[in-house]
């Protein structure tokens, strides 16, 4: 047991050795402070631009996929109209621009193609035929 004891007494640290550690401390302290305040600012400045450009992204996000919809809409309400109004030029062009939007551009060819034939002077049918 004195052994241990003895062992554990060598390993301490004297007064004056105690004095040097608490002063150094103490600076290093203060400088260990004002580094985490600015990692922890930094931190902070990046999460809300972070927060920021995934708002922007998620409001995109949104959007895009609130015009998608309507879109959608749109398409089957003109489809509609030439299920009944077969020789209806415009119906043929409206369906195209939205099928155009959507991203079906074999669908957009057959509307405006159609379009076409029904009248081919038609000039903004034209003109989408050529982004096409």
């Amino acid at each position: 047991m004195e052994k241990y004891h003895r062992r554990i007494t060598e390993v301490l640290p004297s007064k004056q050795g105690l004095k040097l550690v608490k002063r150094g401390w103490k600076y290093l302290s203060s400088l260990t402070k004002q580094y985490v305040q600015f990692v922890l600012t930094l931190l902070i400045i990046l999460s809300l631009a972070l927060l920021w450009q995934l708002y922007a992204l998620s409001s995109g996000y949104y959007q895009a996929k609130v015009e998608r919809e309507y879109a959608a809409k749109r398409l089957a309400y003109w489809s509609d109209v030439i299920e009944n109004y077969s020789n209806f030029t415009d119906a043929y062009f409206q369906a195209a621009v939205y099928s155009y939007a959507l991203g079906d551009n074999k669908k957009a060819r057959e509307f405006l193609d159609r379009a076409l034939y029904l009248d081919p002077e038609f000039k903004d049918a034209m003109e989408l035929r050529k982004k096409l």
